[in-house]
């Protein structure tokens, strides 16, 4: 079973849920900056719980997700956009963050926790990491705020004011409303 937008060795891909979802977890970690940015509960029974979920639907939620960064990259000219993969995962709290963009990888990808922020606003989330792909960089200056205004503007988003020079305001743009309970997303099934 694909994973949706990536592609993972189709060797490590078994039957049960549960080992896809362990599989989907450990090639994640391969892709984050480091491998404790994945969150994997302490309790057996949610990382049961954790994994059954993620190997029944993340095929699913990573294609939802597809569809995001293919937005944003319309917003682009062909030669200008980046090759980007994007993936749903749980990101560890102690990180503060709703998402990654990691420009070492290729393609560079891109990891989501779905479960920090509403659904209406993963397309937000989304396009925040995209403007860091297509910067090259996980920084917050100048440039990334002329490529996310370039990026809300085409998405129908609120762009950030031109006077927003802030980092610590870049950061959280554009707006997206955090959920109460992170983990609930993950450890429904």
């Amino acid at each position: 079973m694909p994973f949706g937008a990536g592609d993972l060795p189709q060797s490590g891909v078994q039957a049960d849920p549960v080992t896809r979802g362990v599989t989907y977890l450990r090639w994640l970690q391969s892709l984050a900056l480091e491998p404790a940015m994945i969150a994997i509960p302490p309790h057996p029974n949610d990382q049961m719980r954790l994994c059954r979920w993620l190997g029944n639907h993340i095929g699913i939620l990573n294609e939802q997700l597809a569809t995001y960064v293919a937005a944003c990259q319309a917003c682009f000219h062909p030669e200008e956009r980046q090759i980007i993969q994007v993936f749903a995962t749980p990101l560890n709290p102690e990180y503060q963050v709703d998402a990654i963009c990691n420009v070492l990888t290729s393609p560079i990808s891109i990891l989501v926790d779905p479960g920090r922020v509403v659904p209406q606003d993963w397309r937000k989330l989304v396009a925040h990491e995209v403007a860091h792909a297509q910067v090259g960089s996980p920084g917050h200056d100048d440039r990334f705020r002329d490529i996310m205004t370039h990026l809300c503007l085409g998405l129908g988003l609120e762009p950030p004011p031109a006077s927003l020079s802030e980092t610590r305001l870049l950061r959280q743009w554009p707006p997206c409303q955090s959920t109460v309970d992170p983990h609930a997303f993950w450890l429904r099934g």
